[in-house]
């Protein structure tokens, strides 16, 4: 039998394990108290959970990136010691399972800051030499797996490269559908935006007058007997009115007289089952079955009964 080492794979896992030594190390500026809950390591990726009542902010994360890739450029040196475990707890290195380690424990420090190195842990994996090696880092999503718990996930190496580059492609594709250069997306974004709000308050006073001109003269559907009844069809659809915006709507216009709205045709032609759901909108008390649905409102409507 003969065994290899995959080196590729193996240099990669060496970069994102270092590059977890250095988040850890930034989460602890923002966190002091906090532990490492979970983390997982593969090639030129990672997952690194800790324990946090909170997110962390878009500042924040920004920070914890750019500190990384200035260890990550400075190529600071990554050193591998071995000693006795209460000798390593003295040098401030942090340690997660207390009751696991045996007398004598594998210490790794990255760079110096002062008198100190900038991350030291007891960690029995496999590391870059310098920081340098790792290439490039950057966090492309957190989350939360637990109540308390935190999670970062991260590249490093090419796999950087990649990801920005799909992210580069993606924005320049927007520049593209709305016809701007890419450096004038996030102006044209909130122009549209914009743009959107102000086509929104129009079509809510379309929908208020057009509601006006079709409420029906007193009248009477089967057995529903209203003083105003509006029936909801399909081109109301196409202004953009919710249900709930015309019930809202229906009730302004016709606040002291007694009223139905109904949907007679199309997509929003009643089911047996909707009727139950029309008399609620409306806010209405009442009972019966899934045919058969009666509601009152003293302050509306006398009575109202709706047959589907």
């Amino acid at each position: 039998m003969k065994l290899s080492i995959d080196l590729s794979h193996r240099y990669a896992c060496m970069r994102a394990h270092t590059a977890t030594h250095l988040l850890h190390a930034e989460l602890t500026k923002i966190f002091p108290q906090t532990k490492q809950a979970g983390s997982y390591v593969g090639p030129d990726e990672l997952r690194f959970d800790f324990f946090a009542e909170r997110g962390l902010t878009s500042e924040e994360l920004d920070s914890i990136t750019a500190q990384v890739n200035h260890i990550i450029s400075a190529n600071e040196k990554v050193s591998v010691q071995e000693m006795p475990y209460d000798q390593a707890l003295k040098t401030g290195a942090k340690a997660f399972f207390e009751d696991s380690y045996p007398e004598i424990v594998r210490v790794v420090s990255v760079g110096y800051q002062g008198n100190t190195s900038y991350s030291v842990e007891l960690c029995g994996g496999t590391h870059v030499a310098e920081t340098g090696q790792i290439g490039a880092f950057v966090i492309i999503e957190q989350g939360a797996v637990a109540a308390g718990v935190k999670r970062i996930t991260a590249l490093t190496g090419p796999k950087v490269a990649a990801y920005v580059g799909q992210l580069q492609s993606q924005i320049d594709g927007l520049a593209h559908k709305v016809g701007v250069p890419t450096k004038q997306l996030e102006a044209k974004i909130e122009k549209i935006l914009a743009e959107s709000d102000e086509m929104s308050t129009k079509i809510e006073q379309l929908s208020a007058g057009l509601i006006k001109s079709i409420i029906w003269k007193p009248g009477q559907i089967e057995s529903v007997s209203c003083d105003a009844i509006w029936s909801y069809e399909d081109d109301i659809a196409l202004l953009g009115l919710s249900f709930a915006d015309a019930v809202n709507n229906i009730k302004s216009v016709a606040q002291d007289r007694s009223w139905l709205m109904v949907s007679a045709t199309g997509q929003y032609a009643l089911s047996h089952k909707q009727a139950k759901v029309i008399v609620k909108e409306l806010g209405l008390k009442g009972g019966g079955s899934d045919t058969f649905v009666q509601g009152k409102d003293e302050n509306i409507v006398k009575s109202v009964q709706l047959k589907v």
